[in-house]
């Protein structure tokens, strides 16, 4: 089995929500790789934690959401659920003593990066937003973990354009740069 690989195209821009999700595809590879093994007391307790950490993470990131007034919470809740059952349908013919470890492993794998990539991105612009306004409204509670915010664009280096293709190191790990490029 393939291993799954963190990259940029799953990251949310949100430092926890990101770290839950490479914790997750870490533990959706170990799965595959006990596994591939054929070690099933591994694969069980890999299995476990799975489902334990998914719980964890589902539970955070619907808090988040409410939290950042996000609109489509009830849907994202709705597609948690779907998979909460669909995974516990799994299990059970697990337990009943049926082969399905590879076909569970496979949709695992599938259906978090399509999750990630899909539903979870699509929150992100507004919890980012709802996480800035909570870094100005709050900078007690933020100022050892938070950049000063920028108010407005910096002007451009002398001799180049206003219009830029890229930006800085800066602004991408501070993420307070309006970005009108979409």
């Amino acid at each position: 089995m393939e291993a799954l690989q963190w990259n940029e195209v799953l990251a949310t821009g949100i430092k926890k929500i990101d770290k839950q999700h490479r914790r997750l595809l870490d533990i959706v590879n170990q799965l595959g790789a006990a596994i591939e093994r054929g070690e099933r007391s591994a694969a069980d307790a890999a299995l476990k934690e799975v489902v334990d950490y998914t719980v964890y993470h589902f539970s955070y990131e619907e808090n988040l959401l409410e939290r950042a007034g996000y609109d489509m919470l009830p849907l994202h809740k709705r597609v948690h659920e779907l998979f909460v059952r669909r995974v516990s349908q799994f299990q059970q013919r697990h337990a009943a003593g049926e082969n399905v470890l590879q076909e569970l492993h496979a949709m695992l794998a599938r259906w978090l990066v399509h999750h990630i990539q899909n539903d979870d991105r699509g929150y992100a612009p507004a919890v980012r937003q709802y996480l800035r306004q909570e870094a100005l409204n709050n900078p007690e509670r933020y100022s050892n973990t938070q950049p000063s915010v920028l108010t407005e664009t910096p002007p451009p280096a002398e001799g180049k354009s206003k219009k830029r293709t890229k930006l800085s190191l800066w602004e991408r790990l501070s993420g307070y740069v309006h970005d009108d490029r979409g």
